[in-house]
């Protein structure tokens, strides 16, 4: 299992990477694979992954990696990240 710490140098990494997919991410953290994939193996549950939620489904010509440096890149659909008054 890669530490939180290893991947969030990853996280960083991916998110200074200039890829077209960029004008469609809205928010990029991390999370637990068992969290993201309710079909995630046992064996993987517990594994951290990059956690992206897409504004809107990608365009077919664009793609995100499944997986980043060894750290497993899972998306959701989650809309339009809008700031709440304050």
């Amino acid at each position: 299992m890669v530490s939180f710490q290893e991947v969030e140098l990853v996280k960083k990494a991916f998110e200074r990477e200039d890829e077209p997919y960029w004008d469609y991410i809205a928010t990029c953290g991390i999370s637990q694979v068992g969290i993201k994939d309710k079909n995630a193996t046992a064996a993987e549950k517990d594994d951290f992954c990059i956690s992206i939620g897409l504004r809107c489904l990608l365009p077919p010509d664009i793609k995100l990696p499944n997986e980043y440096r060894g750290v497993k890149v899972l998306a959701q659909v989650v809309g339009e990240a809008v700031a709440q008054g304050a």
